[in-house]
């Protein structure tokens, strides 16, 4: 038997460090639950739908199921907010939702993707079958009575259906022809069913897009284009940013967002007069902004390519630009990819007059189109917008992630910054920092709200630091 010193000799020690990570864990499971569902109904929100349809779509081409997409619209559900007031409208929304909820089949996804719009993801449903549950749902909609201060109110809704097979895996593709389908059925006097046909596609599409038309001359000419900010974070440091997002207020009060009317703009040449208002009014905000919110660094301001193409538009908005007392440098131009390459010497002559009057300026959605990296060389521009259709799903896909990697790499090596865009998760947020983007932008980050909200979360409250990386 070993003396007892030698026992103690030859005893290992170890040390323990417990942590509880409980209330991390915690506070990061409240905060995904908050950012893919809607507070008010408790549904999933427009981004955890999105995200769903992408994983649909990806599932479906491997497949032989059939699914089908709803969009449910509330027929003059404004009506009910300016007789009742907001919070009876609030009520009547949480009530219709649980009475939708009770109508669709197990397996199936409601969502509400705006304030009076609710989408619905049908899962493994013929078109036949998608038509009944959307029958289903108007006549449950339709026959629901509430009572505000025992005053009755009822609402009707407007439903378009698509079928999802094989062919058709463009998400945005599928959002667009679910709106037609569901415009259609207003057009046919609300309270209807309208199941999506190819047929009748293109004809239904440049309707819609007349229409838009004309609601934008409209909107103009009564000054009803409104402005949201959505804040872009900085990955370290405190250089917040901020987007300047244009809005359409039709003459009910409902706001529509550009990628709803800016594709119509483009095609019948109206663009140029939303330009024209963005730069005018956003210099005018932003220059009474500067003392309320004093913390933002930059103002990120949208131009259509036919801005960047029309030769009298340059020496306008330079000259507006010197009119205002706003620092140059604090303002960023966002043009996309597209309409830089599509005119590259026009925006190249842009681009570098912008920059010699010390403004910043942005390739938006970049990678979206058949883009090279030799654009990157061609084009002086201080940040690179990384498209959101690569950075969605870049923690479930190799392909996106080493996509992401690579254009910041070459930005970074090019001396430019990078931005990603549609930052939806908790997760996103890791893998962008682990990769070195400079800046954030999604749901996840902040939701676009009206400037008169606009506030810089302090770090304790800031989305980067809460996550504790």
């Amino acid at each position: 038997m070993a003396p007892l010193g030698e026992a103690v000799k030859k005893r290992k020690l170890f040390v323990a460090v417990l942590e509880d990570i409980s209330e991390s864990r915690n506070l990061s499971a409240e905060l995904a639950y908050q950012a893919a569902h809607d507070q008010l109904t408790g549904l999933a929100n427009r981004r955890e739908f999105e995200r769903e349809l992408n994983h649909l779509l990806h599932d479906t081409g491997s497949s032989s199921g059939r699914h089908a997409l709803g969009l449910i619209d509330l027929d003059q559900f404004k009506v009910i907010n300016d007789t009742f007031g907001h919070l009876a409208g609030d009520a009547l929304l949480v009530r219709l939702a649980e009475r939708m909820q009770h109508c669709l089949r197990d397996g199936d996804l409601l969502a509400r993707l705006d304030g009076d719009e609710f989408g619905v993801m049908l899962r493994n449903c013929g078109i036949e079958t998608a038509t009944q549950v959307a029958n289903r749902l108007r006549d449950a909609i339709g026959e629901f009575r509430f009572s505000w201060e025992e005053m009755p109110m009822n609402v009707s809704a407007s439903i378009g259906i698509i079928e999802i097979n094989g062919s058709n895996r463009d998400a945005a593709m599928l959002m667009q022809r679910v709106d037609l389908a569901c415009y259609e059925a207003k057009d046919l006097g609300r309270n209807q069913v309208c199941v999506h046909t190819e047929s009748r596609a293109s004809s239904i599409k440049r309707r819609v897009e007349m229409s838009w038309v004309n609601r934008i001359n409209e909107a103009i000419a009564a000054n009803r284009l409104r402005f949201h900010g959505q804040l872009i974070a900085p990955a370290a440091g405190d250089d917040w940013r901020c987007e300047l997002l244009v809005r359409l207020e039709d003459a009910d009060g409902k706001l529509h967002t550009a990628n709803l009317f800016m594709d119509a703009a483009e095609r019948y040449h109206v663009a140029r007069a939303i330009d024209k208002w963005v730069v005018g009014n956003a210099l005018q905000r932003i220059q009474s902004l500067r003392s309320r919110v004093p913390g933002m660094k930059t103002w990120h301001i949208n131009l259509s390519g036919q801005s960047v193409d029309c030769e009298m538009v340059l020496p306008e908005l330079l000259a507006r630009i010197k009119a205002h007392d706003i620092a140059p440098e604090c303002l960023c131009f966002e043009i996309t990819e597209s309409a830089a390459i599509h005119s590259l010497e026009e925006a190249h002559r842009f681009f570098s007059a912008l920059r010699e009057l010390g403004c910043q300026v942005a390739l938006d959605d970049f990678g979206k189109g058949l883009s090279t990296f030799d654009y990157l060389k061609q084009l002086p521009v201080n940040l690179v917008k990384i498209d959101g259709s690569f950075v969605r799903e870049l923690a479930h896909s190799e392909l996106d992630h080493a996509m992401v990697r690579s254009i910041h790499e070459v930005a970074k090596i090019a001396g430019m910054r990078t931005i990603a865009e549609s930052v939806e998760s908790i997760e996103l947020i890791l893998r962008l920092k682990q990769i070195g983007i400079d800046y954030l932008q999604g749901h996840a980050i902040h939701s676009p709200q009206p400037l008169s909200a606009l506030v810089i979360p302090d770090a304790e409250n800031s989305p980067i630091n809460k996550i504790g990386f």
